[in-house]
């Protein structure tokens, strides 16, 4: 969610409340998720099952000019698991988050945490999104509205 900095686990948790049979994966970076750490808390309290949730740690807030962030000696995956996360996994190459995740999706079982470090810019593989806000939302709502199964009555114009 572009322009959102620190919410997206806070998106992701509401839908993964109000969808509870389809997993929800939140992806984030490590500064997006120092924004608002709190929302580990409320996941693990609300114990959501089909919670996946995915830090990719790169030690900056890149989307804001690449400042470095002084949690290199924060154990993410450690503070998920004091969070009452069922599963938390450090990644450090991405065979094994392809392989734990497709097994998070299968058992619903969560919630779940993968915290993957990574040494490579992320822009080089996965450049910013190019994608105006206004197109963005009505995206979103047209996503939300088809994964939640609602009819477009409940959606309004939302459901396109």
């Amino acid at each position: 969610m572009l322009g959102s900095m620190g919410l997206a686990a806070s998106i992701g948790i509401g839908i993964a409340i109000n969808v509870p049979t389809k997993p929800v994966i939140i992806i984030e970076g490590d500064g997006n998720f120092l924004m608002n750490p709190t929302n580990m808390f409320l996941a693990g309290e609300y114990a959501l099952k089909n919670l996946i949730h995915i830090i990719i740690d790169n030690n900056m807030y890149k989307s804001t000019g690449g400042q470095k962030i002084l949690n290199s000696q924060l154990n993410i995956a450690h503070l998920a698991q004091l969070s009452n996360y069922r599963k938390c996994h450090f990644i450090t190459n991405v065979e094994d988050l392809e392989k734990d995740i497709k097994n998070a999706i299968t058992s619903l079982n969560g919630p779940y945490l993968f915290h993957l470090k990574i040494t490579r810019d992320i822009n080089e593989l996965y450049p910013r999104v190019d994608i105006k806000l206004k197109e963005m939302k009505d995206r979103f709502m047209k996503f939300l509205c088809n994964y939640s199964a609602k009819s477009q009555k409940e959606c309004g114009n939302d459901c396109g």
